[in-house]
């Protein structure tokens, strides 16, 4: 029969959880939990509460951090909600009715908006590791890469693409669109948990599609621009000579189709300028680019290093010689070009190359609430989806002094590995296991997994 699937008590933990964004102890979050069936009619006992968050720590809504507080004998369990824990709430907080008890969420919208943001944020460092590998030989896009991680993962930047529409439709996509099928529905667990792989590998099709929809229908993709200059202003520096010179030659052979085009609205003076300028560029590096000075709006036509124009410095106007900084934004034809040709043209294909590329593999512990004993065995499991039989999987274990021990296994026939492991320090250790994939889909890293590894008296 397996164990029953109750869906007011995986919302009532995911409600309360949401709550509590720095995180809950165990004990804590049950009694919560019960507090509210109370208030909103629904009873759940011990065996109940653990069966659901268990399943959802599997389903990586939430992680298990096991602690030993001062003055304590015993460990305890602390609970901190993941991404997918603020998404559902978002989806169901939009969703809510005035009998829900989502409506009652002791938290502002706003609030929960920047918990998503940032811990979405979090999810994506794990995530980009998996799109970088698709611009290892490309340096077009390898420089995009690093800039659209920034953006996606740093600070007041993340905002410019995981805006709130973008959280919305995410949740919506997520939640309505099945990759997780949790409110409502009558369920086996352990067929839910058996399932997990491919929900999750499904989950990062998903956020792929969201991605590329979102940025197809961005009017305005001038905050990525701005971000990719400052990329290529700092990455330029450390790419090999090759690399160097294909970038430059990929930009121009692109850029001078374009201004090539945009001649026929400037006037001919300017075009012909153009011209000239082209057949003097002699490096690798330079090229012709135009300006428009910041004082008496002349079009100016320069030869310049392409990956000199963007640093700090000035551009001197041929007419009245004022020297307009070379910023950023003073070349607003070279960011027109990026903005609606570029950036589109590299971005939006190779992001799309993760739904059919992207793989997953999973990390857990056997260890009841991860909490392993000092010198016992301690098993730890995991699998690569989709499944790829005999492919070597690493696991790095690393100590609480802060060594990393690395281990490597074959998967077996249906892509699953098992590792067995004594621990041999007290304290947290961190585990994290990894494939480097095939000719046919990306390598991928597990999230990180905490172990407490303790003594008993």
């Amino acid at each position: 029969m397996g164990r029953k699937y109750r869906s007011e008590v995986t919302d009532g933990i995911l409600y309360c959880l949401a709550s509590h964004d720095r995180g809950v102890f165990e004990s804590d979050l049950e009694e919560d939990v019960r507090n509210l069936g109370k208030k909103v009619g629904f009873h759940v006992d011990h065996s109940t509460f653990h069966d659901h968050l268990n399943s959802l720590e599997r389903l990586g809504f939430l992680s298990v951090h096991p602690s030993i507080e001062a003055g304590k004998k015993a460990p305890r369990t602390v609970i901190k909600p993941k991404f997918l824990t603020y998404l559902y709430a978002l989806y169901s907080f939009k969703h809510a009715t005035d009998k829900t008890y989502w409506a009652l969420l002791n938290m502002h919208l706003e609030k929960l908006l920047e918990l998503l943001r940032g811990s979405l944020a979090d999810h994506f460092e794990n995530y980009m590791e998996s799109i970088a590998k698709l611009y290892e030989e490309d340096p077009d896009l390898a420089v995009l890469a690093r800039a659209l991680g920034h953006i996606l993962t740093h600070g007041e930047k993340r905002s410019i693409i995981l805006n709130d529409d973008f959280l919305a439709e995410l949740a919506k996509e997520v939640f309505s669109g099945g990759a997780f099928m949790l409110a409502g529905e009558t369920m086996n667990l352990d067929d839910l948990e058996k399932n997990y792989p491919k929900t999750l590998l499904n989950l990062y099709s998903r956020i792929s599609k969201v991605l590329i929809q979102f940025l197809s229908a961005k009017k305005d993709l001038k905050p990525l621009v701005d971000v990719w200059l400052s990329t290529l202003k700092d990455v330029f520096p450390s790419l090999p000579l090759e690399s160097r010179a294909a970038l430059a030659a990929s930009i121009k052979s692109e850029l001078y189709p374009y201004y090539a085009k945009m001649m026929r609205g400037l006037p001919p003076g300017v075009a012909s300028e153009y011209k000239r300028k082209i057949k003097s560029v002699s490096s690798e590096e330079e090229m012709a680019l135009i300006f428009q000075c910041s004082k008496c709006s002349r079009l100016n036509v320069i030869v310049k290093n392409i990956f000199e124009f963007i640093k700090e410095g000035t551009f001197e106007c041929g007419a009245c010689g004022y020297k307009t900084p070379s910023k950023l934004t003073v070349d607003k034809y070279f960011l027109k070009w990026a903005e609606e040709k570029y950036i589109p043209k590299h971005l939006m294909p190779t992001l799309s190359r993760l739904l059919t590329e992207i793989s997953v593999v999973t990390c857990r512990t056997l260890a009841h609430r991860n909490i392993a004993i000092l010198g016992a065995p301690c098993t730890i499991e995991g699998e690569v989806e989709p499944p790829h039989p005999e492919c070597t999987v690493t696991l790095t274990a690393t100590d609480p002094e802060g060594t990393a021990h690395t281990f490597s296994t074959l998967t077996d026939a249906d892509g699953k590995y098992r590792f067995t492991y004594t621990f041999n320090k007290l304290g947290v250790w961190n585990l994290r296991a990894s494939w480097s994939g095939d000719e046919d889909h990306l390598g991928a890293y597990s999230e990180n997994v905490e172990l407490l590894v303790y003594k008993f008296d």
